[in-house]
């Protein structure tokens, strides 16, 4: 069974019942919605698609929406965009984001009050790079240190800036309210810089009545610093190494990319590492060699999801890059089970919670016992992603009794959700399980499993009981 899942993302290039068959059937365990482009409609009537195919195909696959966060825009330029030589001096204004005369649009309306002489200001994914020599109440000068052309719309970075934009935007919140109600699993965070961004994000799911778990993504200088904080509120996070190889040197993000996979993995939050995975297969057919060694070491690092952005959302071959990433993570695995030390061995948890302990029993018993499967009986699915937690060898089924937790789940690596019907008695509970078990081939009958489970179910959210289960024992 493959451990680690895939994301993909949709968009124009598969936005047909046919490609996201096809993505499905490929390995997609997640489908991420991009609201930073394309209208409501579109979106709605893409989300229906995708969930009629998933339905149809049986499998459990995890609806995202990544709203698109205070992302800094160039604004109107010509169409063909204009040239900045190196060496130049040009303005930047938040004055008007249209037309202006002798300056660049840049839709930021504190932009004159916020930067300084000295900074650096990075557009088009760092492409472009301008130091700020003086600032006055109609704009910002610049120096071009390296130019290039300048399009509409383009992102634009304060990599040594402070800047006071809400980490939620007004077009977010009104996205959010519309995701909310179309029946979203999660919800992706773009540009945290601090913990409370993330709280103010699950104030407003609140607000609204409905509250789901929250992606935090980690593509900002500012969020370096405050990761653990970050990683204290947040659902689970993603390594968004677009905007954070703009935001940090470069050279810093494979170390970044380990660290923050590292802590998420102690913490037992899943972490999905994004952008350009693969990206020459947007428009090739095989990748390049390096972006193989990419996806191998992420599986390497821990990260529990991979995913895909501009190759299955606007790329030629988005089922084959799907297929590719899956193909290269399973070999990554066969070597990382043969290679690498269980994360169990190496886990202090001296003075943890009963969850935390009785998760890391299961393992260890599972382990001891050469057992194939381990079983998790979840209301939130905390107890099964404490378990995948610690990497075990054997394989990781999560019964839960709601829909989009069990949709959530779909991420964490090494996990296998089920949507199961709740049991006030033990013996029938486990029933059901074993029966799922043996209709699956996942186990036969007589087979021992690891087990745990709060009991009784829904009370609290405390795992409180582990044991060893012999399939079929509780036969009537």
């Amino acid at each position: 069974m493959r451990k680690t899942k895939i994301v993909a993302t949709l968009g124009p290039a598969t936005e047909t019942e046919e490609k996201i068959r096809g993505l499905i059937e490929a390995g997609v365990d997640a489908l991420r919605f991009n609201f930073s482009h394309g209208d409501i409609d579109w979106r709605k009537k893409l989300f229906e698609r995708a969930k009629k195919v998933v339905r149809e195909s049986g499998k459990t696959v995890a609806f995202i929406q990544d709203l698109q966060g205070p992302k800094v825009r160039v604004g109107k330029l010509p169409d063909a965009g204009i040239m900045l030589e190196t060496g130049v001096y040009v303005t930047l204004s938040s004055q008007q984001c249209e037309n202006l005369v002798d300056s660049i649009p840049v839709c930021y309306s504190k932009l004159e009050q916020e930067v300084a002489p000295g900074e650096i200001i990075l557009m088009d994914d760092g492409k472009l790079r301008l130091r700020v020599i003086s600032v006055n109440e109609s704009g910002a000068m610049c120096e071009v240190l390296e130019g290039g052309v300048l399009l509409s719309n383009k992102g634009v970075n304060f990599p040594y800036t402070k800047l006071s934009i809400p980490g939620l935007t007004e077009k977010d919140i009104a996205d959010l309210e519309i995701g909310l109600k179309m029946g979203f699993d999660a919800v992706a965070l773009s540009f945290v810089s601090r913990a409370e961004d993330v709280e103010r994000l699950r104030h407003q799911m609140k607000h609204l009545g409905i509250v789901k778990p929250i992606i935090a993504k980690l593509e900002r200088a500012a969020c370096v610093s405050e990761l653990a904080q970050i990683l204290g509120v947040s659902d689970a996070v993603m390594v968004a190494r677009g905007d954070l190889g703009v935001e940090v040197d470069i050279k810093r993000v494979p170390a970044l990319q380990k660290e923050i996979i590292k802590e998420a993995n102690k913490r037992g939050i899943p972490v999905i590492t994004a952008t350009q995975m693969l990206e020459s297969m947007t428009n090739a057919l095989l990748p390049t060699r390096a972006e193989a060694a990419d996806v191998a070491n992420a599986v390497f690092d821990g990260t529990d999801a991979l995913m895909l952005s501009g190759e299955t959302s606007i790329g030629k071959y988005p089922v084959e890059a799907v297929r590719m990433m899956r193909d290269i993570a399973v070999e990554a695995e066969a070597y990382e089970d043969k290679n690498c030390c269980d994360l169990w061995t190496r886990l202090d948890l001296t003075g943890h919670s009963v969850t935390e302990a009785l998760c890391h029993t299961v393992v260890v018993a599972a382990h001891d016992m050469i057992l194939r499967t381990i079983i998790a009986v979840t209301g939130s699915g905390r107890t099964a992603r404490q378990i995948a937690r610690y990497r075990p060898d054997a394989d990781v089924y999560a019964f839960t009794f709601n829909e989009s937790v069990r949709n959530f789940l779909a991420i964490s690596r090494g996990i296998q959700p089920y949507l199961a019907e709740p049991f006030d008695e033990f013996n029938k509970l486990m029933d059901s399980v074993d029966d799922y078990l043996i209709k699956n081939n996942i186990g036969a009958k007589g087979e021992m499993v690891a087990v745990a489970m709060g009991w009784p179910i829904g009370v609290g959210d405390t795992t409180n009981m582990m044991t060893i289960h012999r399939i079929g024992e509780y036969d009537t």
